[in-house]
């Protein structure tokens, strides 16, 4: 998966989420015959979504009708949480001596960082579809990226001061119960082009928590040009007490993961 080897496991479904890739053996051991794959989007979310489903045709050689239109499946529900997230745990990557885990229990900086979807002025002279004609804006720690007009890596590289700040934050600007009732706390982000700096070699734990601003919902989360280790994942607020339920021993080495909507 995503490049990296797996423990062998059978399933007769798939999670994926945007982003990653999977390698799958199918064991032909059925009648010959034709078969539909059948393919949902996964859904978690009350905003509106696309619930089509796509077919291909898993087709064995040999004689038999070939012209029989294969049987539908009966499908897991589009809204399935619990069999999405059961698959998604279950991966396991091998911890041999050719492809051992490292670097679990080395851990030099721990981060926090919670996910929303927030809302921002609609532009001038533009059209928004948020809540009373506002923009969506997803921010990480309360902070929505602003794209500036030369690139951070070209800044860095160039010693161009007042492109970005590496002041991003290792925790959130407060804590509050994230999955909860959040209206009160109001829906803006700070908007800025904010940089968290890490130092080379480190190893560092970051801990993903979804929260209940605008459309929650399961996403993706990507850090460019790295694979990183996945020990554990739940719904609702984060607790101390699920370290303990870490999978430090064979945890799946990916680079993309799907955050949970966690309420």
């Amino acid at each position: 998966m995503d490049g990296a080897y797996l423990k062998p496991l059978k399933t007769n479904y798939l999670m994926i989420t945007p982003g990653q890739t999977m390698d799958v053996l199918v064991t032909a051991n059925q009648s010959p015959g034709r078969y539909y794959m059948e393919f949902t989007p996964f859904v978690d979310t009350d905003a509106s979504t696309n619930d089509n489903v796509t077919r291909g045709i898993f087709q064995y050689s040999g004689s038999y009708n070939h012209s029989e239109t294969p049987a539908l499946l009966e499908l897991l529900g589009f809204t399935n949480k619990s069999d999405a997230g059961n698959f998604t745990i279950q991966l396991r990557s091998l911890n041999s001596k050719e492809h051992p885990a490292t670097g679990l229990t080395k851990i030099t900086r721990n981060i926090t960082v919670t996910v929303s979807v927030n809302q921002q002025p609609c532009p001038t002279n533009k059209t928004c579809l948020g809540p009373q004609g506002s923009m969506h804006s997803a921010s990480l720690n309360n902070i929505s990226f602003w794209t500036p007009s030369i690139s951070i890596l070209q800044a860095y590289y160039n010693n161009i001061s007042g492109v970005y700040n590496n002041t991003f934050p290792d925790k959130p600007p407060f804590v509050f119960n994230y999955t909860g009732n959040v209206s009160a706390l109001g829906e803006a982000a700070f908007v800025s082009t904010e940089v968290l700096m890490i130092k080379y070699n480190e190893e560092v734990k970051i801990r993903f928590q979804g929260t209940n601003f605008g459309a929650a919902e399961n996403h993706p989360m990507h850090l460019h040009g790295y694979s990183f280790y996945v020990v554990g994942m739940g719904d609702g607020n984060f607790s101390d007490s699920y370290v303990s339920q870490y999978n430090t021993v064979d945890p799946p080495y990916i680079i993309t993961v799907g955050l949970p909507k966690n309420i």
